[in-house]
């Protein structure tokens, strides 16, 4: 994937480089100790390194963007380090080699030999007498798998030397066809590294394939020089024993040094270099320096010849001339370098022991003089210097000569250099010639005197000269004069051809320097201090000629010696020596700056290895932070998808076993207790739209609790256990915890609304601005981009069971919460023992709550800390996370509120105004008190997720003893003007002396307070609700994993509340369970609770006598007080005590209302406790001990409202209720026979718009009801009707008719009474203003639905009307789907399958729309939809569940419940089409409607279904077999709940059902064959259980329907008369007489008249009716 070229390397190397530090990734890899891993990481390495100067380069379009793969300073050091500590392999050296050539492949040739098609040279090719076999051999083996192929590769770039100087490429290096070094510094690892290796042969074969490279490519060897210190590198392997090494080594210094001398500028300063690093190590005994650099510097000459010596000629080619090898040498740059070597020559030529390799330097420098000379010339300049072309500095004769180019210099300047470079000549080759006279082999003598006496005429100056240059080169020709003269002498016996030499030099000396030694005859008068006889300046040079050439070599005498000036040559000898000495200290000045240089160097890279190595750990932390987070992030998701395949694979198992299942296993084995019912039950947390949770669900890890021993001294214990020393654990405590308000009329100020909407007006403006910026960005946003995590805090999920820790993330898509692993779970503050009880810990870590389905997300607090949230769904579920502090919340909630619009983020002051809009509500009776006094608790902070802070209710009978109750006696009620523990005057005095004594001493660390103990605690709780789990699992845990002692139970309602009232340690009000679920009374799961101290065991709570023994008798009592008019009139006064202005303050004190301080909010800052033991005794105190709830009014709360007029007549007054219009609509044809109405569908929406114009003219409008209705009607024919229902036009207005149905005397005394017995009624007249009544148009119109099947028996179950009955749904049609009809326009919109048999019956169910606190909008319903349906366009309700878990229907969705005889029940979800329902014409073509499948099928039938229910607000359905089993399913999940009845009892056929919703939740079943009525709790425990009532309708029914208030049944039969039951004991209340066919349909209108459809096709109306007509 990262071969050269690929583009997916290139990208993949880009990523690298952008998001984990380029190339130093690879520096981890590299400290393994496997050498394999080492390997790839440097293959990785040679990917992510660039192979060119353009390479990775981004586009000219991207150039901004783009990022170079350039290896950061400090990183081959850092590979260096990483690679030194293991030892070389073969691996590691392939890897290497191929980072060294940037991925080319390596060169399987050996290395070429000098010079092409020349003959080495023999010394230097067998330096050593070793034979390089063996190197190629390993070298062929170090290529591996790369020498398949051999490609060229790109010239270098220019270099920069460690001096500055500039390395320019030299055109055509790579045409050998070797590769191209690309990272040179590749070859200083492995030379590094050789040190670690022990096999000969493979440091052989690295050095042979580093040197082919060198050799075969001038561009090689340039990239080699252009890293400093590459000398360095070689000296470790140069300085060793092992001669084969040391030989490749010398090849490699000879490549190298010939390349920088020959093509480089500045290339002696590398020459120089070398010199300086082998001198430091000759000072550290490595090795003999002056040798080593004789054998460098022969090699280099060496090199240079063999580089310029032309090929040998052929036979038949003429001679080839010398000039072109000279010229060569002397041209730029290699005749600037040769001139800076000459100080170096000078150094290394000694005077006397001339060895082997001091001969092959000397026959260098002889051929370096040899193309110097002609340069130097004294020509006038005519033949110019062309070895200078650019400044280059040296020491000569002690001046720093600048040698400058013949283009830029002047032709003066030119000469001055003259002198200098013929003065670096001389000593040269002064010092050479006597070496080789004296101790040379006689041909090389020989040969050098020949090129001596040539060069004679170019290094001797001629006239003119100055008197400087006179004066040097007069001492120096004195000084080799003398040295010839001596040698002649000393040999002249010995060895006479050499001392023959030395007398020619001196003629040729004398004879070639005359100008100088005229010269000094001229200045000095004499050559040995006398003077020279004669006259003329000619004469006196012809005469010092003539006797040079007359003495010289003659045996007599040495008449030589008179005319040298020992006094000059001893000058020469000393200046010689002088420049000696400036040369080695020039070079010791050099050695120490590289050195410096070195150092420097060093420290700079290892500087900059520091900074990449931190640079690396920065961002690779980064990186692995972010891999970690996504490896969490991925585990967390199989994990989570792994949890949610476990639960649908455990609920399947037991839709599979259950007992309606095709794997039903049997309910009871012979050996369990008889008594023990089949299923054990607990409290399902879904809630309706007024919060009440009404349903259980099956207890799949039901626990059998035995307390076989308990303590005797517990079975003395007389108190609940509420009651501890306040004073006491206030010391404990400490006062950094309290904030003391020793005056009861001092304020916190944490209420202060202004100061509240203050605190929070910048809150609110950046939540507008967040969510007006997520509106406009939401449609723009990816999938990955709604799937990001926004924010990720640690919180804890806080529910009634456990308090779990662990992250909250935050998404587009949804608020997922992940749990802590191994952690203990925290049941609200106490240790769970549910564990030791045989309980296993939730395998649950994680919850996902749909961003799509959030409504809400409430500021909350948790512990009195405004340190937590609340969010609350669409589907009634809500979630309780606690943070770590204040901040963290409310970024939570602010996250949570703009991810999606429309969700409602509630913070303290929004709750005040939304607690105002409620009261306001109550206060105009559009609230039940029931539904206010939950809204109150969760705008409070109250919730069921937290035992400590659950809503509270207050007790509202007192009279619990008596055998009838009348909810009429106020008597019979409590007084909610005082609390609880004011209720009895004994006790309170008690309260008020503690409050006085409190508040009198002045030594009291706690303000004064009436109650020790308070109304509402976890304890409290779990008292009252220990009969159902699971909270009987936390009531033992509470009581350290045991059930409390039988007399401290909640065993009887009458005992409980004769404690509230006398008990100093109980003040305790009720919990909202009291008016909604009867099953937390009885002992339905059998648990074993004792025995009191009477010896009577504990079971079900006893009930009041009133209550018959029935819980829900008990609940629908309690719930009728609480909704009594008698409470309405006193309820804002307990308010004021809980919820309002005296909670706090001096309305408190004076109410006798005073609680412990720590129970208030604001009172404890758990922040400020910094003591362990005191914090967590303050914990301790709020949690199990009460906390008030926050306060919501600061005012009084206003009184209700009386109840408005009319009062509805069939609960107030039914014997005014009458039959009142009778209308027979026209029939399409006019000649068809009449139908019976087998459907009625009352719909409260105004009919203005139906027909056009307003249809009703004048008529007056019951205030709260609507203006009109439509009345739509379907007969067994297939016709479809659409009327009006009329109300009564009293021409007194509403006052008039608010009396008239006040009580029946009004209604016969203020509305006429009209009845028709055929009735064709029309607008206008007298009919019309008569009374309640039903209009149609007097044209028919053709409405019909599709024909039915012939084995299909309408009836009402075959209808429905959804949209405000605009919309008309039927079944039992042919082809077994269920049609969707336009009412007005008669259009058939859809059809809808979804069953493989006919379908029998049909029912809908709408949830109610938004909260009782939300701010009222008429289109509410609608902009719920519409905004779902926005949601799901947009993508908000992408969490990845779909329809798994529950329907996400949002509020007020409509759904359809169908039946069929293939045994299912389909549910269906209703879509609006994208205009809404307010258009004439709704059409499902673009969408809306039933979908294309059913959203749910439910099963559990052995036969045909024969009625279906459905209810929204209790997420129920019911279905009705064919063979007598009633089955409830919930709604939303699918899931079969319950057999209410099973099938083939003697029950009968149920052919209708209906659930009764308030106050108690309960199934109305009508048998048709039986002709009986009963009603079933919802929460049956089994089948076998009795009805809660039974009735005989004496008469066959056809129709039946509830009244608007769900108190009572209204039916219709055979009889053709209405009759009216109550639906809690199915009792006849009032029978009504109809005009005398049989009633085949019901329906009841907003005010309670009702509208009946009859056998033979009209339409009657039983209204409050007027006498007197």
């Amino acid at each position: 994937m990262l071969q050269p070229g690929s583009p997916l390397g290139t990208w993949l190397a880009g990523a690298i480089v952008s998001e984990c530090c380029g190339a130093a990734v690879v520096l981890a890899p590299l400290t393994r100790t496997h050498a394999q891993t080492r390997a790839v990481a440097i293959r990785l390495l040679t990917a992510l390194m660039p192979r060119s100067n353009t390479e990775f380069e981004a586009p000219e379009h991207d150039a901004g963007d783009g990022k170079h793969q350039m290896a950061p300073p400090g990183l081959m050091s850092a590979v260096g380090e990483a690679l030194v500590r293991f030892p070389l392999t073969h691996d590691i050296r392939a890897a290497l080699f191929e980072l060294m050539l940037g991925g080319q492949p390596v060169p399987a040739v050996a290395a070429p030999v000098a010079g092409q098609g020349s003959k080495p040279s023999s010394k230097s090719s067998t330096f050593g007498g070793v034979s390089v076999a063996s190197a190629k051999a390993a070298a062929k083996y170090a290529a591996g798998r790369f020498f398949a192929s051999v490609s060229s590769s790109g010239s270098a770039g220019a270099v920069q030397l460690s001096k500055g100087t500039l390395l320019e490429p030299v055109a055509g290096s790579s045409t050998s066809g070797v590769p191209g070094i690309v990272h040179a510094s590749a070859a200083g690892l492995l030379l590094r590294l050789l040190e670690k290796s022990e096999e000969s042969e493979m440091r052989a074969g690295v050095l042979e394939l580093i040197l082919s490279l060198v050799e075969g490519a001038a561009g090689n060897a340039h990239a080699v020089l252009g890293q400093a210190g590459w000398q360095q590198w070689l000296m470790p392997v140069f300085t060793k024993s092992v001669d084969e090494e040391r030989a490749l080594a010398l090849r490699l210094f000879r490549a190298l040094h010939t390349h920088a001398v020959l093509r480089v500028e500045g290339g002696a300063g590398v020459v120089e270099m070398t010199a300086a690093v082998v001198a430091a190590a000759g000072d550290r005994n490595q090795l003999d320096a002056p040798a080593s650099l004789r054998t460098l510097l022969a090699d280099l000459f060496e090199g240079l010849l063999e580089q310029t010596l032309p090929p040998p000629p052929s036979e038949d080619a003429g001679d080839v001339s010398s000039a072109s090898w000279t010229s060569t040498l002397a041209a730029a740059p290699c005749g600037d370098n040769l001139w800076s070597l000459l100080p170096l020559v000078t150094e290394l030529s000694p005077e006397q022991g001339l060895g082997a390799e001091t001969l092959r330097m000397c026959e260098g420098a002889w051929s370096a003089l040899e193309a110097l000379a002609p340069t130097v010339k004294s020509n006038n300049g005519a033949r110019g210097t062309p070895g200078h072309s650019r400044q280059n500095s040296t020491v000569l004769d002690g001046h720093d000569v600048d040698f400058g180019s013949t283009e830029d210099l002047p032709r003066k300047k030119l000469a001055a250099q003259r002198p200098a470079q013929r003065a670096a000549l001389q000593r040269v080759a002064f010092r050479l010639i006597v070496a080789y006279i004296r101790e040379a082999p006689s041909p090389m003598a020989e040969s050098a005197t020949n090129k001596l006496e040539t060069l004679l005429g170019s290094i001797l100056p001629t006239a003119p000269m100055s008197n400087e240059e006179r004066e040097s080169a007069s001492a120096r020709l004195h000084w080799f004069l003398a040295a010839l003269v001596r040698a002649e002498s000393d040999l002249a016996s010995s060895s006479p051809e050499r001392a023959a030499l030395a007398g020619r030099l001196v003629g040729a000396a004398v004879g070639r320097g005359k100008d100088v030694l005229h010269g000094d005859a001229i200045h000095g008068g004499s050559l040995r201090g006398g003077v020279v006889p004669g006259g003329g300046a000619s004469v006196r040079a012809s005469a010092v000629a003539a006797a040079v050439m007359t003495t010289s070599g003659s045996d007599g005498g040495d008449p030589l010696r008179g005319l040298i000036s020992e006094q000059k040559a001893a000058a020469g000898a000393a200046f010689d020596a002088k420049e000696g000495r400036r040369a080695v200290e020039a070079r010791r000045a050099a050695s120490e700056c590289t050195a410096s240089e070195a150092a420097s160097s060093y420290y700079h890279e290892r500087t900059a290895e520091r900074g990449l190595l931190e640079r690396r750990a920065a961002v690779m932390s980064q990186v692995c932070d972010r891999e970690g987070q996504r490896r969490a992030l991925a585990n967390a998701r199989s994990e989570e998808e792994a949890q949610a395949m476990d639960r649908r694979w455990t609920s399947l198992l037991r839709e599979l076993t259950d007992e309606s299942g095709p794997w039903s296993a049997a309910r009871r084995d012979s050996s369990e207790d008889p008594s023990r019912p089949p299923y054990k039950w607990k409290l399902d947390s879904a809630e309706d739209s007024s919060q009440r949770r009404l349903r259980l669900k099956r207890d799949y890890h039901y626990v059998v609790y035995r307390d076989e021993d308990r303590d005797e001294k517990e079975k003395a214990a007389g108190s609940l256990g509420l009651s501890v020393n306040a004073d006491e654990m206030s010391k404990l405590v400490g006062g950094d915890a309290i904030r003391v308000r020793k005056n009861p009329q001092e304020d916190d100020g944490t209420m202060d609304e202004v100061a509240v909407a203050s605190a929070e007006a910048e809150a609110e403006a950046a939540a507008a601005a967040k969510v007006a910026e997520t509106e406009r960005e939401a449609a723009e946003l990816t999938r990955e981009d709604r799937r990001k995590i926004l924010l990720s805090l640690p919180a804890m999920l806080v529910g009634s069971k456990r308090t779990v820790r662990g992250q909250v993330k935050v998404s587009r898509v949804a608020v997922s919460f992940i749990a802590d692993r191994d952690q203990d779970d925290d049941r609200n503050g106490q240790e769970s023992a549910l564990t030791a009880e045989g309980n296993e810990k939730s395998k649950k870590r994680f919850w996902r709550w749909p961003i799509a389905r959030v409504d809400e997300v409430h500021h909350a607090r948790y512990r009195l800390q405004h340190v937590a949230i609340e969010i609350f769904l669409i589907d009634r579920r809500s979630a309780f996370l606690a943070f770590q502090d204040k901040r963290c919340a409310r970024d939570a909630a602010m996250r949570i509120a703009t991810c999606r619009p429309g969700i409602t983020l509630m913070d303290r002051r929004r709750k005040l105004a939304a607690a105002q809009r409620a009261q306001e509500r109550w206060c105009r009776r559009e609230l039940s008190t029931f539904d206010y006094l939950m809204s109150l608790n969760t705008l409070a902070g109250r919730t069921r997720n937290d035992l400590t802070q659950y809503p509270v209710f207050p007790w509202v009978l007192s009279d619990y003893t008596s055998d009838s109750i009348d909810l009429n006696d106020p008597q019979a009620f409590r007084d909610l003007a005082k609390p609880v523990g004011a209720l009895h005057e004994p006790r309170l005095k008690q309260f008020i002396e503690r409050y006085q004594l409190l508040a009198e001493d002045p030594d009291s660390l706690t303000p004064p307070f009436h109650y020790g103990s308070h109304y509402s605690s976890a304890a409290i709780v779990l008292f009252f609700l220990i009969r159902l789990q699971p909270f009987t699992g936390l009531a033992r845990s509470l009581q350290g994993g045991r059930f409390d002692h039988a007399d401290r139970l909640f065993a009887s309602v009458d005992r409980c509340w004769r404690a509230c009232l006398e008990s100093t340690a109980d003040v305790k009000e009720l919990i909202p369970e009291f008016y909604s679920l009867p099953e937390f009374l009885a002992n339905s799961s059998g648990f074993n609770l004792g025995a009191t101290q009477q010896g009577a065991s504990v079971g079900d709570v006893a009930l009041p006598p009133w209550a018959n023994g029935s819980p829900h008798e008990f609940i629908r009592v309690m719930r009728e007080a609480l909704e009594s008019e008698t409470v309405s009139a006193r309820m804002h006064l307990w308010i004021d005590l809980v919820f309002g202005h005296a909670q706090r303050g001096d309305e408190s004190v004076k109410r006798r209302n005073v609680f412990h301080p720590l129970t208030y909010e604001g009172s404890v800052d758990l922040d400020a406790v910094k003591d362990p033991d005191a914090r967590a005794a303050a914990e301790s105190q709020i949690v199990n001990f009460g906390q008030t709830p926050a306060q919501l009014f600061r005012k009084p709360h206003p009184r209700r409202a009386p109840p408005p007029s009319p009062l509805p007549p069939i609960r107030h007054s039914p014997h005014s209720v009458a039959l009142t219009s009778v209308m027979a609509p026209p029939r399409f044809p006019p000649n068809a026979p009449a139908s019976p109405v087998a459907f009625v569908s009352v719909e409260g929406s105004d009919l203005a718009s139906v027909g056009g114009g307003n249809l009703f003219g004048q008529s007056a409008n019951v205030p709260g009801l609507p203006s009109g209705v439509k009345v739509v009607t379907a007969s067994v024919d297939c016709a479809v009707g659409l009327h009006r229902f009329v109300r009564p036009k009293i021409d007194g207005g509403n006052s008039a008719l608010t009396q008239a149905i006040g009580s029946a005397a009004d209604l016969i005394k203020d509305v006429k009474e009209h009845i028709t017995g055929s009735g064709n009624w029309t607008q206008g007249g007298d009919q019309y203003a008569a009374g309640y009544a039903v209009e149609c148009d007097s044209v028919a119109v053709k409405r019909r639905v599709a024909p039915f099947a012939a084995e299909a028996v309408v009836g009402s179950q075959h209808f429905a009307t959804i949209a405000g009955g605009k919309i008309l749904l039927s079944c039992g049609h042919w082809d077994h789907g269920l049609r969707v009809l336009s009412v007005e326009d008669s259009r058939e919109l859809q059809i809808a399958t979804g069953h493989r048999d006919l379908v029998t019956c049909i029912s809908t169910t709408a949830g109610r729309v938004g909260r009782a606190w939300a701010k009222s909008d008429a289109k509410g319903a609608l902009g719920a939809l519409r905004a779902k349906a926005l949601n799901i366009a947009q993508g908000y309700n992408d969490d990845g569940s779909g329809w798994d878990d529950a329907l996400g229907w949002n509020d007020g969705a409509t759904i359809v419940v169908s039946g069929s005889r293939d045994t299912t029940v389909a549910v269906w979800e209703v879509t609006p089409p994208p205009d809404g329902w307010g258009g004439a014409h709704p059409s499902f073509s673009r969408g809306g409607g039933l979908g294309q499948r059913p959203r749910r099928i439910l099963f559990g039938h052995a036969d045909g279904v024969t009625c279906v229910a459905a209810s929204a607000e209790l997420d129920l359905v019911a279905s009705g077999g064919a063979d007598g089993a009633v089955l409830l399913h919930t709604l939303r999940q699918g899931r079969h709940l319950r057999t209410l009845r099973d099938a083939g009892s003697d029950a009968g056929v149920p052919s209708w059902l209906c659930f009764l919703e308030a106050p108690v939740a309960a199934v109305l079943v009508y048998d048709g064959d039986l002709l009986t009525l009963s009603t079933h709790g919802i929460n049956s425990p089994g089948s076998t259980t009795p009805p809660l009532a039974t009735a005989n309708a004496t008469e066959r029914l056809h129709a039946l329907t509830l009244s608007p208030d769900g108190r009572f049944l209204v039916t219709g039969g055979e009889k053709g008369a209405v009759v009216v039951r109550n639906c809690h004991d199915l009792r006849v209340c009032a029978r009504y007489d109809g005009p005398g066919p049989a009633v085949t349909a019901l329906r009841t209108t907003p005010e309670e008249c009702i509208v009946g459809g009859l056998a033979d096709g009209r339409i009657a109306v039983w209204a409050p009716g007027v006498a007197g007509a």
